[in-house]
């Protein structure tokens, strides 16, 4: 015959009542005194002192001096919570989007990724949690690790970073990804972690690239013949005197023809022109 759960007792109740209030993070550094306390509480001193007796020998509490605080190891026992209910909110919103999301803890390590990004970075799930950033990508890590550890140092997010890498899952293949790093706190403003977006752009960018290349092409068909020739060796890093030399032209001849390109191009200087016809090689790569 089984027997009859006892009810808890009221130190047990209030010990329990204390103990979330610490999680929920109304109180952060210090209980109020036990009187203020014993009065919120609607108890008797002696079973709110037989409730904290039982929460410092759980690490919960410690004394310092006439002060009963919440210790540092209960603290970070909140931050872990918060962060797993942090990371739990983000999964629920981001489980089915084809996005990458992930959770670092302040060393750096994986502490959540999910089945997408795990994907992309070519290594399951499993393998990211508890490893660096360095142990997964290698040749990525230096660079996402400063933005990162700025993030933890400065409390301020990162929006729509960019980087370009190849990654195990497309070796060979250079890949555009958009990022967007924000810092993970807990209820008492410690910042826990960084919480990770990122988007696969390659498609995007390369589209935008063609158009811009598709708008400047229009543009260097208004160029004359001898215009474009001069464009062309301004490209290759010529200047007035070897391009006066290689046409056969006068400098006042040249700069001329450089005035005309500048106006119908929209720019101010050789470089500007230059990249309007550098651009144009992704059009070749895009039919």
């Amino acid at each position: 015959m089984e027997s009859i759960p006892s009810k808890p007792s009221l130190p047990d109740l209030v010990l329990r009542r204390v103990r979330a209030g610490i999680e929920s993070g109304e109180w952060r550094e210090q209980l109020p005194p036990e009187r203020e306390l014993s009065r919120k509480l609607r108890v008797s001193r002696p079973t709110l002192r037989l409730a904290l007796d039982q929460l410092k020998q759980e690490g919960w509490l410690e004394v310092v001096g006439k002060r009963t605080v919440i210790s540092s190891a209960s603290k970070g026992q909140v931050r872990e919570k918060a962060a797993d209910q942090e990371w739990e909110t983000l999964a629920r919103v981001y489980r089915d989007a084809p996005v990458g999301l992930c959770y670092f803890d302040t060393d750096l390590r994986y502490r959540q990724v999910n089945e997408w990004l795990a994907a992309i970075n070519g290594v399951s799930v499993e393998e990211h949690l508890g490893q660096t950033l360095g142990e997964v990508l290698p040749k990525a890590a230096a660079g996402i690790e400063l933005q990162l550890r700025q993030v933890i140092e400065t409390g301020e997010p990162i929006l729509h970073g960019m980087v370009e890498m190849e990654t195990p899952a497309n070796p060979g293949e250079k890949k555009q990804f958009e990022h967007c790093y924000h810092p993970v706190r807990c209820k008492d403003g410690a910042i826990i972690g960084v919480s990770c977006v990122v988007l696969d752009v390659t498609e995007r960018e390369h589209f935008r690239s063609v158009k811009l290349a598709a708008g400047n092409l229009r543009l260097i068909d208004r160029l004359t013949n001898r215009e474009r020739v001069v464009l062309e060796l301004v490209e290759k890093h010529l200047y007035d005197k070897e391009i006066g030399n290689r046409l056969a032209i006068y400098p006042e001849t040249e700069k001329s023809h450089l005035k005309s390109i500048y106006k119908k191009l929209g720019v101010k200087n050789r470089r500007h022109a230059a990249a309007k016809l550098t651009s144009i090689g992704v059009l070749d790569d895009s039919f």
